[in-house]
């Protein structure tokens, strides 16, 4: 088990972290500790907390979580997806104090396509807290997955529609790595001067 291991990001997710096969290479030079499993929800990060995101010392965190909006029985509510939002952020930036954390905005896709009204509710939801919160950052990794017509990409997912394929992740590090290179910088400099 991995524990007390220093990162530059602590990936937490459901699937679409877990399923991204490449991450390690995509991230390069960045070290990464992922820490995510399929169907993955809030609440099971929540009651997981202690194994899945505890021990660690990373410089960032990255949060990407969907299956609380899946269009299951067990679905929450928009309302009830962000109070978990909040939970969550709140446990782990009283854990990891001055560490930033970069929320993943839902992305759609064409199995859940259904769900993509109350996707971008949540992302707003989450934009706009993360706006007015000190060390949470918003990052839209949705809004890349369309085409220029407003049109969901279809070659970017796996057969299952619902999954990204390499075509999809190399868009999310197109968008994210800048962003987590920067913020790691900022904590070496920051753990630098403070020396």
């Amino acid at each position: 088990m991995l524990k007390d291991t220093s990162c530059d990001v602590l990936f937490l997710g459901s699937s679409s972290i877990n399923l991204w096969d490449n991450i390690y290479r995509d991230m390069a030079p960045l070290k990464i500790l992922r820490r995510s499993y399929g169907g993955a929800a809030l609440r099971d990060m929540l009651y997981n907390y202690d194994v899945i995101a505890r021990g660690y010392h990373p410089r960032s965190i990255v949060i990407y979580v969907e299956n609380d909006l899946a269009s299951t029985p067990e679905d929450l509510t928009v309302g009830e997806t962000f109070d978990f939002f909040r939970l969550l952020t709140n446990r782990l930036q009283r854990d990891y104090p001055d560490i930033p954390i970069f929320i993943l905005s839902y992305k759609p896709s064409l199995a859940r396509k259904e769900m993509i009204p109350k996707h971008e509710i949540i992302n707003a939801l989450l934009q706009e807290y993360a706006s007015k919160r000190g060390g949470l950052t918003y990052i839209d990794v949705a809004s890349c997955l369309y085409d220029n017509n407003g049109k969901l990409r279809k070659d970017i997912f796996k057969q299952d529609g619902l999954h990204m394929n390499q075509n999809g992740y190399d868009l999310w590090t197109a968008i994210l790595k800048p962003k987590l290179q920067e913020a790691v910088q900022q904590s070496k400099e920051t753990q630098d001067s403070n020396r």
